[in-house]
Protein backbone atom coordinates (compact mmCIF):
# COMPACT_ATOMS: atom_id res chain seq x y z
CA UNK A 1 0.00 0.00 0.00
CA UNK A 2 1.61 3.04 -1.18
CA UNK A 3 0.67 6.78 0.58
CA UNK A 4 0.37 9.17 -1.67
CA UNK A 5 1.41 12.73 -0.70
CA UNK A 6 -1.30 15.57 -0.14
CA UNK A 7 -0.70 19.29 -0.62
CA UNK A 8 -2.57 22.22 0.79
CA UNK A 9 -2.05 25.33 -1.50
CA UNK A 10 -2.81 29.01 -0.09
CA UNK A 11 -5.73 29.24 -2.96
CA UNK A 12 -7.41 25.65 -0.89
CA UNK A 13 -7.50 27.84 2.14
CA UNK A 14 -8.27 30.92 0.55
CA UNK A 15 -11.95 29.14 -0.33
CA UNK A 16 -12.09 27.25 2.92
CA UNK A 17 -12.43 30.84 4.59
CA UNK A 18 -14.65 32.00 2.21
CA UNK A 19 -17.37 29.27 2.91
CA UNK A 20 -16.97 29.99 6.56
CA UNK A 21 -17.61 33.34 5.98
CA UNK A 22 -20.79 32.84 3.71
CA UNK A 23 -22.10 30.25 5.89
CA UNK A 24 -21.79 32.56 9.32
CA UNK A 25 -23.21 35.59 7.52
CA UNK A 26 -26.22 33.12 6.29
CA UNK A 27 -27.01 31.65 9.49
CA UNK A 28 -26.91 34.91 11.45
CA UNK A 29 -29.00 36.10 8.64
CA UNK A 30 -31.49 33.08 9.34
CA UNK A 31 -31.57 33.25 12.59
CA UNK A 32 -32.29 36.88 12.87
CA UNK A 33 -35.36 35.92 10.28
CA UNK A 34 -36.59 33.32 12.86
CA UNK A 35 -36.42 34.83 15.99
CA UNK A 36 -38.68 37.82 14.57
CA UNK A 37 -35.39 40.57 15.17
CA UNK A 38 -35.00 41.36 11.41
CA UNK A 39 -37.21 44.19 11.16
CA UNK A 40 -35.16 45.65 14.06
CA UNK A 41 -31.70 44.99 12.39
CA UNK A 42 -33.19 46.42 9.25
CA UNK A 43 -34.26 49.55 11.22
CA UNK A 44 -31.01 50.15 13.02
CA UNK A 45 -28.62 49.63 9.74
CA UNK A 46 -31.10 52.06 7.96
CA UNK A 47 -30.22 54.58 11.10
CA UNK A 48 -27.87 57.44 10.25
CA UNK A 49 -24.02 57.57 11.85
CA UNK A 50 -21.13 60.01 11.44
CA UNK A 51 -18.31 57.06 11.40
CA UNK A 52 -20.48 54.52 9.14
CA UNK A 53 -20.29 54.40 5.33
CA UNK A 54 -23.68 53.44 3.81
CA UNK A 55 -24.67 53.92 -0.20
CA UNK A 56 -27.45 54.89 -0.80
CA UNK A 57 -28.31 51.81 -3.44
CA UNK A 58 -27.43 50.19 -0.20
CA UNK A 59 -29.93 51.51 1.92
CA UNK A 60 -32.95 51.52 -0.70
CA UNK A 61 -32.32 47.44 -0.80
CA UNK A 62 -32.38 47.04 2.71
CA UNK A 63 -35.67 49.15 3.07
CA UNK A 64 -37.57 46.94 0.90
CA UNK A 65 -37.08 44.41 4.05
CA UNK A 66 -37.28 40.57 3.43
CA UNK A 67 -34.29 38.25 3.55
CA UNK A 68 -32.25 40.19 1.15
CA UNK A 69 -32.59 43.05 3.30
CA UNK A 70 -31.32 41.53 6.16
CA UNK A 71 -29.12 40.07 4.33
CA UNK A 72 -27.65 43.18 3.15
CA UNK A 73 -28.12 44.47 6.62
CA UNK A 74 -25.51 42.06 8.36
CA UNK A 75 -22.98 42.24 5.60
CA UNK A 76 -23.04 46.18 5.50
CA UNK A 77 -22.36 45.61 9.57
CA UNK A 78 -19.82 42.81 9.06
CA UNK A 79 -17.97 45.29 6.93
CA UNK A 80 -17.87 48.45 9.19
CA UNK A 81 -17.00 46.05 11.97
CA UNK A 82 -14.08 44.37 10.21
CA UNK A 83 -12.67 48.15 8.84
CA UNK A 84 -12.40 49.73 12.46
CA UNK A 85 -10.82 46.13 13.89
CA UNK A 86 -8.29 46.23 11.01
CA UNK A 87 -7.71 50.40 11.91
CA UNK A 88 -7.67 50.06 15.59
CA UNK A 89 -5.32 46.66 15.46
CA UNK A 90 -2.89 48.77 12.85
CA UNK A 91 -2.97 51.85 15.16
CA UNK A 92 -2.04 49.47 18.24
CA UNK A 93 1.25 47.83 16.46
CA UNK A 94 2.30 50.97 15.22
CA UNK A 95 1.96 52.69 18.68
CA UNK A 96 3.56 49.74 20.75
CA UNK A 97 6.34 49.33 18.16
CA UNK A 98 7.80 53.06 19.19
CA UNK A 99 8.08 51.59 22.57
CA UNK A 100 9.22 48.22 22.44
CA UNK A 101 11.79 46.73 20.23
CA UNK A 102 11.81 43.14 18.95
CA UNK A 103 13.85 41.12 20.96
CA UNK A 104 15.79 40.01 17.73
CA UNK A 105 17.08 43.04 17.11
CA UNK A 106 20.57 42.10 17.20
CA UNK A 107 20.02 40.16 14.08
CA UNK A 108 19.50 42.81 10.96
CA UNK A 109 19.17 42.16 7.30
CA UNK A 110 22.53 42.42 5.41
CA UNK A 111 22.43 46.23 3.78
CA UNK A 112 23.20 46.62 -0.23
CA UNK A 113 26.87 48.18 0.13
CA UNK A 114 26.78 51.21 -0.94
CA UNK A 115 28.81 52.33 -4.28
CA UNK A 116 32.46 54.17 -2.96
CA UNK A 117 32.02 57.98 -3.22
CA UNK A 118 33.69 60.98 -1.84
CA UNK A 119 36.77 59.99 1.42
CA UNK A 120 36.41 58.09 3.95
CA UNK A 121 36.82 58.10 7.35
CA UNK A 122 39.69 55.77 9.37
CA UNK A 123 37.62 53.77 11.52
CA UNK A 124 38.65 50.27 12.93
CA UNK A 125 36.94 47.08 14.23
CA UNK A 126 37.23 46.61 17.84
CA UNK A 127 40.47 43.70 18.43
CA UNK A 128 43.45 42.76 20.67
CA UNK A 129 47.18 42.94 19.16
CA UNK A 130 49.97 40.66 19.90
CA UNK A 131 53.44 42.09 19.72
CA UNK A 132 55.52 38.92 19.38
CA UNK A 133 59.29 39.01 19.28
CA UNK A 134 60.49 35.79 17.57
CA UNK A 135 63.06 33.56 19.95
CA UNK A 136 62.65 36.41 23.05
CA UNK A 137 64.11 34.44 25.97
CA UNK A 138 63.36 35.63 29.89
CA UNK A 139 67.05 35.48 31.05
CA UNK A 140 65.93 35.07 34.51
CA UNK A 141 64.06 32.04 34.50
CA UNK A 142 64.84 30.98 30.30
CA UNK A 143 61.24 30.89 29.64
CA UNK A 144 59.98 32.05 26.27
CA UNK A 145 58.89 35.85 26.32
CA UNK A 146 55.27 35.51 24.81
CA UNK A 147 55.14 38.85 23.81
CA UNK A 148 52.81 41.85 24.80
CA UNK A 149 49.22 42.39 24.40
CA UNK A 150 47.34 44.88 23.82
CA UNK A 151 43.79 43.80 25.38
CA UNK A 152 41.51 46.79 24.03
CA UNK A 153 43.18 49.09 21.54
CA UNK A 154 40.52 50.79 19.66
CA UNK A 155 36.70 50.01 19.36
CA UNK A 156 34.67 51.13 15.93
CA UNK A 157 32.82 49.01 13.01
CA UNK A 158 35.32 49.08 10.26
CA UNK A 159 39.22 50.04 9.16
CA UNK A 160 39.00 51.73 5.80
CA UNK A 161 41.27 54.83 4.97
CA UNK A 162 40.94 56.06 1.66
CA UNK A 163 44.11 57.21 -0.20
CA UNK A 164 44.38 59.72 -3.07
CA UNK A 165 46.80 59.35 -5.60
CA UNK A 166 50.01 61.40 -5.32
CA UNK A 167 52.47 62.21 -7.98
CA UNK A 168 55.86 60.41 -7.77
CA UNK A 169 59.52 61.77 -9.18
CA UNK A 170 59.80 57.91 -10.13
CA UNK A 171 57.57 54.84 -9.13
CA UNK A 172 58.68 53.00 -6.15
CA UNK A 173 61.30 50.36 -6.35
CA UNK A 174 61.89 48.60 -3.40
CA UNK A 175 58.65 47.68 -0.70
CA UNK A 176 59.98 50.23 1.47
CA UNK A 177 59.35 52.97 -0.77
CA UNK A 178 55.95 51.28 -1.98
CA UNK A 179 54.65 51.23 1.89
CA UNK A 180 56.04 54.94 1.94
CA UNK A 181 54.06 55.96 -0.94
CA UNK A 182 51.01 54.27 0.61
CA UNK A 183 51.48 56.84 3.88
CA UNK A 184 51.68 59.71 1.49
CA UNK A 185 48.56 58.83 -0.09
CA UNK A 186 46.77 58.47 3.01
CA UNK A 187 47.64 61.13 4.55
CA UNK A 188 46.58 63.31 1.15
CA UNK A 189 42.98 62.40 1.58
CA UNK A 190 42.89 63.53 4.73
CA UNK A 191 44.67 66.82 4.62
CA UNK A 192 42.06 68.57 6.99
CA UNK A 193 42.85 66.38 10.36
CA UNK A 194 44.76 68.24 12.56
CA UNK A 195 48.13 67.51 14.46
CA UNK A 196 46.17 67.60 17.73
CA UNK A 197 43.00 68.98 18.78
CA UNK A 198 44.71 70.23 22.05
CA UNK A 199 46.72 73.23 20.22
CA UNK A 200 49.72 71.02 21.01
CA UNK A 201 50.74 71.51 17.36
CA UNK A 202 49.59 75.23 16.80
CA UNK A 203 47.74 75.21 13.84
CA UNK A 204 49.66 72.07 12.12
CA UNK A 205 47.63 69.71 10.33
CA UNK A 206 48.81 66.16 10.79
CA UNK A 207 49.85 65.63 6.93
CA UNK A 208 52.04 68.90 7.41
CA UNK A 209 53.59 67.40 11.13
CA UNK A 210 54.22 63.72 9.82
CA UNK A 211 56.24 64.81 6.72
CA UNK A 212 57.94 67.40 9.08
CA UNK A 213 58.32 64.74 11.34
CA UNK A 214 59.50 62.03 8.58
CA UNK A 215 62.51 64.74 7.15
CA UNK A 216 63.75 65.19 10.82
CA UNK A 217 64.10 61.34 11.50
CA UNK A 218 65.75 60.92 8.27
CA UNK A 219 67.82 63.91 9.25
CA UNK A 220 69.11 62.30 12.81
CA UNK A 221 69.69 58.90 11.68
CA UNK A 222 72.08 60.16 8.83
CA UNK A 223 73.76 62.54 11.17
CA UNK A 224 74.93 59.29 13.31
CA UNK A 225 76.01 57.32 10.36
CA UNK A 226 73.43 54.56 11.30
CA UNK A 227 71.34 53.22 8.01
CA UNK A 228 68.05 52.74 8.64
CA UNK A 229 65.56 52.20 5.75
CA UNK A 230 62.52 52.53 7.81
CA UNK A 231 63.37 55.92 8.79
CA UNK A 232 61.03 58.26 6.62
CA UNK A 233 58.35 55.64 7.01
CA UNK A 234 58.54 55.41 10.44
CA UNK A 235 58.34 59.28 10.69
CA UNK A 236 55.53 59.27 8.16
CA UNK A 237 53.50 56.74 10.33
CA UNK A 238 54.04 57.55 13.90
CA UNK A 239 51.07 59.63 14.57
CA UNK A 240 49.01 58.00 11.64
CA UNK A 241 46.60 56.29 14.32
CA UNK A 242 45.16 60.28 14.96
CA UNK A 243 43.02 59.34 11.61
CA UNK A 244 41.20 56.98 14.40
CA UNK A 245 41.66 59.33 17.22
CA UNK A 246 39.99 62.69 16.10
CA UNK A 247 36.52 63.14 14.77
CA UNK A 248 35.51 66.52 13.35
CA UNK A 249 31.97 67.69 15.28
CA UNK A 250 31.63 70.09 12.74
CA UNK A 251 32.98 71.98 10.04
CA UNK A 252 36.65 73.07 10.89
CA UNK A 253 35.90 71.43 14.48
CA UNK A 254 37.86 68.84 15.76
CA UNK A 255 37.43 66.72 18.81
CA UNK A 256 38.76 63.06 20.07
CA UNK A 257 36.46 60.51 19.98
CA UNK A 258 35.28 59.19 23.24
CA UNK A 259 36.82 55.56 22.47
CA UNK A 260 40.47 56.55 21.36
CA UNK A 261 41.78 55.45 24.36
CA UNK A 262 45.08 54.29 22.46
CA UNK A 263 45.73 57.16 20.97
CA UNK A 264 49.92 56.69 21.59
CA UNK A 265 49.91 52.67 20.40
CA UNK A 266 47.72 52.18 17.71
CA UNK A 267 49.66 53.26 14.21
CA UNK A 268 51.00 49.94 14.84
CA UNK A 269 47.96 48.78 13.89
CA UNK A 270 46.80 50.51 10.53
CA UNK A 271 50.03 50.47 9.17
CA UNK A 272 50.57 46.80 9.27
CA UNK A 273 47.00 46.54 7.74
CA UNK A 274 48.37 48.13 4.34
CA UNK A 275 49.19 45.85 1.33
CA UNK A 276 51.76 47.27 1.73
CA UNK A 277 53.24 46.46 4.64
CA UNK A 278 53.09 42.76 3.93
CA UNK A 279 55.87 43.08 1.30
CA UNK A 280 58.05 44.02 3.87
CA UNK A 281 60.56 41.16 5.33
CA UNK A 282 60.07 40.26 8.33
CA UNK A 283 62.80 41.64 10.02
CA UNK A 284 61.17 45.00 8.91
CA UNK A 285 58.07 44.30 9.45
CA UNK A 286 59.10 43.42 13.31
CA UNK A 287 61.02 46.37 14.03
CA UNK A 288 58.68 49.41 12.31
CA UNK A 289 55.74 47.33 14.10
CA UNK A 290 57.53 47.65 17.53
CA UNK A 291 58.82 51.49 17.05
CA UNK A 292 55.10 52.79 16.36
CA UNK A 293 54.04 50.43 18.91
CA UNK A 294 56.35 51.79 21.59
CA UNK A 295 57.84 55.38 20.75
CA UNK A 296 55.46 57.31 23.35
CA UNK A 297 56.01 54.42 26.26
CA UNK A 298 59.33 53.03 25.41
CA UNK A 299 59.68 52.10 29.40
CA UNK A 300 57.35 49.70 28.24
CA UNK A 301 59.29 48.61 25.50
CA UNK A 302 60.35 44.54 25.57
CA UNK A 303 63.37 43.18 25.81
CA UNK A 304 65.74 41.82 23.46
CA UNK A 305 64.17 43.85 20.73
CA UNK A 306 66.93 44.80 17.70
CA UNK A 307 68.69 47.67 18.17
CA UNK A 308 67.29 49.34 15.06
CA UNK A 309 64.09 49.63 17.53
CA UNK A 310 66.00 51.36 19.94
CA UNK A 311 67.51 53.75 17.72
CA UNK A 312 64.06 54.44 15.45
CA UNK A 313 62.15 55.47 18.63
CA UNK A 314 65.00 57.71 19.94
CA UNK A 315 64.61 59.58 16.29
CA UNK A 316 61.14 59.69 16.25
CA UNK A 317 61.21 61.32 20.05
CA UNK A 318 63.62 63.57 19.25
CA UNK A 319 62.11 64.84 15.97
CA UNK A 320 58.77 65.22 17.19
CA UNK A 321 60.13 67.91 20.19
CA UNK A 322 61.87 69.91 17.75
CA UNK A 323 59.47 69.83 15.16
CA UNK A 324 56.56 70.71 17.43
CA UNK A 325 58.58 73.72 19.20
CA UNK A 326 59.34 75.08 15.62
CA UNK A 327 55.30 74.71 14.61
CA UNK A 328 54.37 76.72 17.97
CA UNK A 329 56.98 79.47 17.05
CA UNK A 330 55.88 79.07 13.13
CA UNK A 331 52.20 79.45 14.99
CA UNK A 332 52.70 82.68 17.00
CA UNK A 333 55.04 84.12 13.92
CA UNK A 334 51.71 83.37 11.52
CA UNK A 335 49.51 84.95 14.38
CA UNK A 336 51.39 88.22 14.48
CA UNK A 337 51.22 88.61 10.73
CA UNK A 338 47.12 88.63 10.25
CA UNK A 339 45.85 92.23 10.31
CA UNK A 340 43.14 91.21 12.18
CA UNK A 341 45.22 89.65 15.70
CA UNK A 342 45.46 92.63 17.42
CA UNK A 343 41.14 93.92 17.18
CA UNK A 344 40.26 90.25 17.62
CA UNK A 345 42.55 89.76 21.00
CA UNK A 346 41.36 92.66 22.38
CA UNK A 347 38.00 91.98 22.04
CA UNK A 348 38.67 88.75 23.53
CA UNK A 349 40.30 90.59 26.39
CA UNK A 350 36.90 92.44 27.11
CA UNK A 351 34.75 89.56 26.66
CA UNK A 352 37.11 87.56 29.28
CA UNK A 353 36.59 90.29 31.49
CA UNK A 354 32.54 90.87 31.03
CA UNK A 355 32.37 86.17 31.63
CA UNK A 356 35.06 86.51 34.86
CA UNK A 357 34.64 84.44 37.28
CA UNK A 358 36.56 86.77 39.74
CA UNK A 359 36.41 85.68 43.64
CA UNK A 360 34.51 82.76 42.75
CA UNK A 361 31.31 84.32 42.55
CA UNK A 362 30.07 81.64 40.28
CA UNK A 363 30.92 78.85 43.18
CA UNK A 364 32.75 76.41 41.13
CA UNK A 365 35.92 76.31 42.63
CA UNK A 366 37.65 77.51 39.80
CA UNK A 367 37.91 81.95 40.40
CA UNK A 368 39.98 83.54 37.55
CA UNK A 369 41.86 85.85 39.76
CA UNK A 370 40.70 87.63 43.14
CA UNK A 371 39.55 91.60 44.31
CA UNK A 372 38.88 93.86 47.14
CA UNK A 373 37.00 96.58 46.98
CA UNK A 374 39.61 98.60 48.50
CA UNK A 375 41.98 96.95 45.80
CA UNK A 376 42.22 99.65 42.23
CA UNK A 377 43.76 96.48 40.54
CA UNK A 378 42.20 93.19 39.82
CA UNK A 379 45.10 90.03 40.36
CA UNK A 380 44.18 87.32 37.54
CA UNK A 381 47.08 84.40 36.98
CA UNK A 382 48.45 84.65 33.29
CA UNK A 383 47.76 80.49 33.00
CA UNK A 384 44.26 81.67 33.90
CA UNK A 385 43.81 84.33 30.50
CA UNK A 386 45.78 81.05 28.46
CA UNK A 387 42.98 78.33 29.51
CA UNK A 388 40.15 80.60 29.32
CA UNK A 389 40.71 83.24 26.25
CA UNK A 390 40.21 80.81 23.06
CA UNK A 391 36.55 80.50 23.99
CA UNK A 392 36.23 83.86 22.93
CA UNK A 393 38.50 83.80 19.95
CA UNK A 394 38.38 82.17 16.21
CA UNK A 395 39.20 78.05 16.27
CA UNK A 396 42.20 79.07 13.92
CA UNK A 397 43.54 82.43 15.59
CA UNK A 398 43.28 80.05 18.82
CA UNK A 399 45.06 77.42 17.59
CA UNK A 400 47.78 79.55 16.73
CA UNK A 401 48.15 81.10 19.83
CA UNK A 402 47.90 77.69 21.49
CA UNK A 403 45.04 79.07 23.44
CA UNK A 404 42.31 77.37 25.09
CA UNK A 405 43.91 74.75 26.97
CA UNK A 406 45.39 74.14 30.45
CA UNK A 407 48.62 75.26 30.96
CA UNK A 408 51.08 75.20 34.34
CA UNK A 409 53.91 76.49 32.24
CA UNK A 410 55.42 79.89 32.49
CA UNK A 411 56.91 79.86 28.77
CA UNK A 412 53.89 80.05 26.98
CA UNK A 413 54.64 81.69 23.79
CA UNK A 414 51.66 83.53 23.56
CA UNK A 415 52.24 85.32 26.41
CA UNK A 416 53.78 88.31 24.98
CA UNK A 417 50.86 88.62 22.79
CA UNK A 418 48.58 88.65 25.63
CA UNK A 419 50.78 91.03 27.31
CA UNK A 420 50.43 93.56 24.01
CA UNK A 421 46.51 92.92 23.78
CA UNK A 422 46.76 94.44 27.34
CA UNK A 423 48.75 97.29 27.34
CA UNK A 424 47.00 98.32 24.33
CA UNK A 425 43.50 98.31 26.64
CA UNK A 426 45.59 100.20 29.39
CA UNK A 427 44.50 97.29 31.32
CA UNK A 428 48.41 96.26 32.01
CA UNK A 429 49.63 97.49 35.56
CA UNK A 430 53.43 97.31 35.90
CA UNK A 431 54.16 99.48 38.98
CA UNK A 432 52.33 98.29 42.16
CA UNK A 433 53.20 100.57 44.97
CA UNK A 434 57.15 100.30 45.51
CA UNK A 435 57.76 97.39 43.35
CA UNK A 436 58.11 97.42 39.47
CA UNK A 437 58.13 94.35 37.04
CA UNK A 438 59.64 94.72 33.75
CA UNK A 439 58.06 91.95 32.24
CA UNK A 440 54.19 93.24 33.25
CA UNK A 441 53.50 89.86 35.77
CA UNK A 442 54.18 89.76 39.51
CA UNK A 443 54.14 86.91 41.86
CA UNK A 444 51.38 87.71 43.74
CA UNK A 445 49.95 85.60 47.29
CA UNK A 446 46.15 85.12 47.72
CA UNK A 447 45.37 83.51 50.87
CA UNK A 448 47.76 80.58 51.80
CA UNK A 449 48.79 79.86 47.84
CA UNK A 450 51.52 82.26 45.58
CA UNK A 451 50.51 82.60 42.15
CA UNK A 452 53.50 83.16 40.17
CA UNK A 453 53.24 85.09 36.77
CA UNK A 454 49.99 86.77 37.40
CA UNK A 455 49.06 90.52 35.85
CA UNK A 456 47.31 93.60 37.51
CA UNK A 457 44.64 94.73 35.62
CA UNK A 458 43.47 98.08 36.80
CA UNK A 459 39.89 98.16 37.82
CA UNK A 460 38.59 101.49 36.72
CA UNK A 461 39.62 100.66 32.62
CA UNK A 462 38.03 97.46 33.44
CA UNK A 463 34.36 98.81 34.21
CA UNK A 464 35.08 101.12 30.61
CA UNK A 465 35.63 97.87 28.54
CA UNK A 466 33.26 95.42 30.68
CA UNK A 467 30.54 97.96 32.14
CA UNK A 468 28.99 96.29 35.45
CA UNK A 469 31.21 93.51 35.53
CA UNK A 470 33.72 94.76 38.08
CA UNK A 471 30.34 95.83 40.48
CA UNK A 472 29.31 91.95 40.77
CA UNK A 473 32.54 90.73 41.61
CA UNK A 474 32.74 91.88 45.45
CA UNK A 475 35.22 90.81 48.03
CA UNK A 476 36.96 88.28 47.91
CA UNK A 477 37.92 86.36 51.86
CA UNK A 478 41.17 85.91 51.17
CA UNK A 479 44.19 88.31 51.62
CA UNK A 480 45.93 89.71 48.54
CA UNK A 481 49.24 90.28 48.62
CA UNK A 482 51.57 91.51 46.03
CA UNK A 483 55.20 90.06 46.40
CA UNK A 484 57.50 90.99 44.03
CA UNK A 485 57.55 90.89 40.00
CA UNK A 486 58.08 87.66 38.26
CA UNK A 487 61.30 87.63 37.18
CA UNK A 488 62.34 84.08 36.19
CA UNK A 489 59.82 83.05 33.05
CA UNK A 490 61.56 80.10 31.89
CA UNK A 491 60.55 78.47 35.32
CA UNK A 492 58.19 75.64 34.58
CA UNK A 493 56.58 73.49 37.56
CA UNK A 494 54.82 71.06 37.73
CA UNK A 495 52.23 73.00 39.91
CA UNK A 496 50.82 76.36 39.50
CA UNK A 497 50.67 77.14 43.34
CA UNK A 498 52.69 76.90 46.00
CA UNK A 499 51.96 76.51 49.61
Amino acid sequence: MSATNTSVTSSSGILALCVMFVVTVCGYTFFLEQTGRALDYQAEALSTAWYMLKPAALLRLISEGGLAGTLIAVVLNIAHATFYAALLFTAGTVGLARFFKPRNNGVTAAEPEETPSGLYACDIAGSSMMIMIPGGVDPATGKEIPGIKDANPFTQIFLRCDRKPIQTKRPPSTPVEQLEVALYEILEAHPTVPASVGHHHADTNLREHSMAIASAVVAYIRERGWNEPLARVAGLAHDMDKLLAYQETSPGSWAKRKDATHHNTFSAYLVAQQPEFANLDADDQLVLTLALRYYHHPEKLPRNVPDRVERLIGAIRTADSLVIQSEKVAGIANARESSMTNDLMDAAISRFLANANINDTRGNSSPAGWTKDALEMVVVPMSRLIESLGEFLPGELARQLQLGAETRSFRHPAIPVILESLTRSHLLLTVYKDKESKTGLFDVKVGLKTWKASVLLDKDQISELAPGAASKWGNTEFNIRVQRPTVDRSQDEETNAEG
